[in-house]
């Protein structure tokens, strides 16, 4: 596998974090289990590790370095997307349940796409996402999480779902997205999640979802899903169409081809929100 010079400045502060992790001090009393939540796929929380804890499951397996730095990747990237990625969240201040955070994450997928294989199932792309997050308390058991990213696509020939065709897409990407947390009864929970995707893009997409969770103790889980989709991609169900998966199954250039705009005019896809994490 090769990876450039910025894989490699990410990976060190990876490794050194780990390591961090192995002889970090038991985890702190004061940071509850109950109350970690990694996010959608999209919209993150601002919620974070207490230093030497741990989740491990399908959307993150990650730690906290400090009681406000949290460092971790993605076995489900690795697994279905064949790509790395490293994420880091800093808790930048808290007053009760209102709390402002950053959050960072580099993707690379391993290899390049191979136009000529029997099965184009491969991705392509490496990107940097930048992530401001707003939490807001609302009542006792609602909580809004703002997020606005701003991204940047290096490489974009073929990304997953989250960034979708454009005719001469600008490489930066800026979204602005709310993810609303609802405590329910007995350990259940819902996110409902509503924004928009690449606002520098033209047709500006929407993005919206739910999902239902539940918590057992240091186990939880959660499942649902999530809609990316233009004016006309949500609005006209007889002529909306995943252009990034027809563009993924081609033999062509994927995002580097000659888009139709048209296609993209009608974009519109689902993306699963689901993972089962373990709290340690």
């Amino acid at each position: 596998m090769s990876f450039s010079l910025r894989t490699y400045l990410f990976l060190v502060p990876l490794i050194c974090g780990f390591s961090v992790f192995a002889a970090a001090a038991p985890a702190t009393e004061d940071i509850r289990f109950d109350t970690f939540r990694v996010g959608h796929n999209l919209s993150a929380t601002s919620d974070v590790l207490g230093r030497g804890q741990c989740s491990a499951g399908v959307q993150v397996l990650g730690c906290g370095v400090t009681n406000r730095f949290t460092l971790g990747t993605s076995p489900w990237l690795v697994k279905d997307y064949r790509m790395a990625s490293i994420g880091v969240r800093y808790l930048l201040s808290e007053d009760g349940d209102n709390r402002w955070a950053i959050q960072s994450n580099y993707f690379k997928t391993f290899r390049k796409r191979n136009i000529q294989a029997s099965m184009l199932d491969d991705y392509q792309m490496e990107a940097l996402w930048l992530m401001l997050v707003r939490t807001l308390k609302m009542e006792d058991h609602y909580k809004v999480h703002i997020n606005l990213h701003t991204n940047y696509y290096w490489d974009q020939k073929m990304p997953f779902s989250l960034r979708r065709p454009y005719p001469n897409a600008n490489p930066l990407q800026v979204n602005l997205t709310t993810l609303h947390e609802l405590e329910l009864v007995g350990g259940w929970f819902s996110f409902i999640e509503v924004g928009f995707l690449d606002l520098l893009n033209a047709p500006l997409h929407g993005h919206m979802g739910s999902s239902i969770g539940k918590r057992m103790g240091r186990l939880s889980a959660h499942f649902g899903i999530t809609m990316s989709g233009s004016y006309d991609g949500f609005f006209t169900p007889t002529k909306r169409f995943d252009y990034q998966q027809y563009l993924r199954q081609r033999r062509d250039e994927g995002y580097n081809s000659a888009l139709d705009s048209e296609m993209v005019q009608y974009d519109y896809a689902i993306h699963p929100e689901f993972t089962v994490q373990y709290l340690f």
